[in-house]
């Protein structure tokens, strides 16, 4: 029974000695010969972490062998991210990376996308970054198999940030600024103080900078300097057709920034003309040289303005952090900057045109496009909502994805489980400003990827404005009225930045000329209209365009306006707004103000006593009779009106297209009485004076006679 225990007692003490001993033989077995993978994460920090100086303030913490905590770095995983790196430090993702090797004395992009490429033992080289080896990162950082790369002597290898491939976007569009630890330089295989390590993990930074202060305005200081627009009517944002309007684009670029796209795009709404006359200037002794800088794309009604290589390059000599080793496009020379602010802005015009419509909003925005990413194509109307006319009180929305530019075939489903929610707007003329209808909005989805709004003013301006979706640009088009196409366009860059459109308007006035009860229309009357100071006269660029073209227009907005208010059939509606717009083209008006009545424009009123002017900015005004209706008084005295967004269709006392004035004192008409007397005496200063002088001569000199000849009879 002894010589049982004592075996048995053996037993378990060999037992215990393998157990202690195995892992020490098994690892010994394992030893590693080189690292398999390296995991690469990317930290982000606050400027304030990166700089941390070390507690002798000699040296900076980073890069370095040690964390802000004190913890020592030899290749492993960092459990602490915010005790090594800092409080307000993280891991982010989208940040894409590429290795390179040393082919001779240069460093080349290892081919093979997926996994290296190697002939003969030797890995192969490519400059094309889209074929070499690298990912993005995730949220838990970017693991690379790297078994195959040689090692069999300590080899040099560095992983590239290629920011024209990251996609990662920061909160309110910020972009990635200044690095270290970048590239990452390391020698294959790992080996710390426990020897070779299979699974490596690295850690390059990144600080932020926030997006551009982008704006757009009413150009003042250049108004002031234009004949045709006083100042007052740019204040309230009112213009006459002919009028040139200035604008001005700032785009604040924040020290820190650096950008391998930065691109303006403008579309003008109808009742704008854009002139080819954009000037591109910037601060801080920068300046921008056209075709060699930027290039411009223009249309009818819009523009595209990109800088190019040149033009990036300059800007990012300024803007970079000075130890970025930022390149533009991952081409040329690293670019150490001087990290400070640039300020470059824009300056064009639009000529206020035919097709502006009374009150309707003459709307234009600029939309900034930057970022890391030089793939995304920047089009007229990305990000920039344009007024709809409803069509028979409807709206309809179409909405569809691309990859790709629209011109290109590269549409795409619907994303799955996205929803994107659409705002309806309504201009406010008076306030000049878009206001929401928020029991209006609508989502759309995979299952309904169009949408209509019913029961609208068509005698109103809307807008539909899609709610920001991250990764997606939306290219809104209108199409006809009463239907608004939005591409949404794929988007690796920040959301463009797009502020509220700068809007204009126009308005006008309608007249009725009548005999003093009003129950007679007067025809062959003359007017023309002053300034409100009286010295300037109001006339037309061209000459020969006839009075009757200009009134022709306002009978027929006029007949629309009315057929919407009633409202009549959608037939006939359509077919009297197609009248208003070809009496727009063939009125072609654009007015100018002049120093003399002789070349004032004569307003003349027809048949029907009708006369009213098209296309002015709000503001006060008179006219003045320069020539009455034959048998009528003359009316000389200037007299005052105003024009604003009601003033064309109400405030009235007469209704322009028939009837007699209203009764008492009710204004619910669309136009203004204009009063004649009918001369019942002759005036002075005529043939009437000369007749009616000669009869009192002959009456006195019957008188004279007849007394005489009483005389003598007595």
């Amino acid at each position: 029974m002894k010589k049982i225990k004592r075996m048995l007692s053996l037993i378990l003490s060999l037992v215990m000695v393998v157990g202690v001993l195995a892992p020490s033989l098994y690892a010994a077995e394992e030893k590693a010969t080189k690292t398999e993978t390296v995991t690469l994460h990317k930290i982000l920090q606050s400027t304030a972490d990166m700089n941390k100086v070390s507690e002798s303030g000699n040296e900076a913490v980073f890069p370095g062998k040690k964390g802000i905590d004190g913890t020592a770095y030899d290749g492993m995983e960092i459990k602490n991210i915010t005790g090594y790196f800092g409080g307000n430090s993280k891991e982010i993702a989208n940040v894409y990376f590429a290795w390179q090797f040393k082919d001779g004395d240069t460093w080349k992009y290892i081919k093979g996308k997926e996994n290296p490429e190697v002939s003969e033992g030797k890995l192969q080289p490519t400059d094309d970054v889209k074929n070499a080896f690298g990912k993005l990162t995730t949220g838990s950082g970017a693991e690379f198999s790297v078994s195959i790369l040689p090692q069999d002597k300590p080899t040099e290898y560095r992983i590239v940030e290629v920011r024209e491939f990251s996609t990662y976007v920061g909160n309110d569009g910020a972009t990635l600024s200044a690095m270290k630890a970048v590239p990452v330089e390391i020698t294959l295989p790992l080996v710390n103080q426990n020897g070779i390590q299979k699974n490596v993990h690295v850690y390059p930074k990144n600080t932020e900078t926030g997006k551009p202060d982008h704006k757009k305005e009413l150009d003042k200081d250049s108004t002031a300097n234009i004949d045709n627009i006083p100042t007052e009517s740019v204040d309230k944002q009112t213009v006459k057709i002919g009028d040139k309007v200035p604008y001005v684009v700032t785009s604040k670029i924040s020290a820190g920034s650096t950008y391998n796209k930065l691109t303006w795009s403008d579309k003008l709404s109808n009742g704008l003309t854009l002139n080819k006359d954009i000037k591109l200037t910037s601060d801080q002794g920068l300046s921008f040289e056209e075709n060699t800088d930027f290039s411009i794309t223009y249309t009818d009604d819009s523009f595209i303005l990109e800088l190019n290589d040149s033009g990036l390059k300059k800007l990012a000599q300024k803007t970079a952090p000075n130890d970025s080793n930022f390149k533009i496009k991952g081409q040329g020379e690293a670019i150490r900057g001087q990290n400070i602010e640039v300020t470059l802005t824009l300056k064009y015009s639009a000529n206020v045109n035919s097709k502006a419509i009374i009150s309707n909003p003459l709307q234009n925005t600029n939309t900034l496009h930057y970022g890391n990413n030089p793939g995304y194509t920047p089009e007229p109307g990305d990000n920039n909502p344009p007024p709809v006319t409803p069509k028979n009180g409807e709206i309809t929305v179409e909405k569809s994805f691309t990859n790709g530019p629209l011109a290109s075939n590269d549409k795409i489903s619907w994303p799955n489980g996205l929803e994107i929610r659409l705002n309806l707007q309504v201009y406010d003329p008076i306030g000049n400003k878009w206001d929401n209808l928020s029991e209006q909005t609508k989502t759309l989805m995979s299952s309904k990827t169009s949408e209509k709004w019913t029961g609208l003013d068509g005698n109103k301006q809307y807008r539909v404005v899609e709610t920001e979706v991250k990764g997606w640009v939306p290219n809104y088009a209108v199409q006809e009225d009463g239907k608004l196409v939005i591409v949404n366009k794929k988007n690796d860059n920040p959301e463009p930045i797009t502020p509220e459109p700068v809007i204009v308007r126009t308005g006008g006035k309608k007249f009725v000329k009548t005999n003093e009860d009003g129950k007679q229309r007067l025809n062959g009357a003359e007017f023309v209209i002053t300034n409100s100071e009286g010295n300037k006269y109001l006339a037309k660029f061209d000459k020969e365009i006839v009075d009757a073209n200009q009134q022709a227009l306002v009978l027929a907005e006029t007949k629309y306006q009315n057929a919407v208010k009633k409202p009549e059939s959608p037939e006939e509606i359509e077919k009297l707004k197609l009248a208003r717009n070809e009496a727009a083209k063939t009125a072609a008006i654009q007015w100018k103000w002049v120093d003399s009545e002789n070349d004032a424009h004569k307003f003349i009123t027809n048949e029907k006593g009708q006369w009213g002017v098209y296309g002015l900015a709000y503001g006060k005004y008179k006219y003045i009779e320069v020539k009455s209706p034959e048998g009528y008084a003359d009316q000389k005295e200037p007299q005052e009106f105003e024009v604003s967004p009601t003033s064309f269709n109400t405030n009235g006392n007469i209704n322009y297209i028939e009837g007699e004035p209203l009764e008492g004192n009710a204004n619910t008409g669309d136009a203004t009485q204009i009063k004649n007397k009918k001369i019942t005496i002759p005036q002075t200063g005529g043939i009437g004076t000369i007749i009616f002088a000669v009869a009192g001569l002959a009456l006195m000199g019957f008188a004279a006679y007849a007394i005489k000849r009483n005389s003598k009879e007595d």
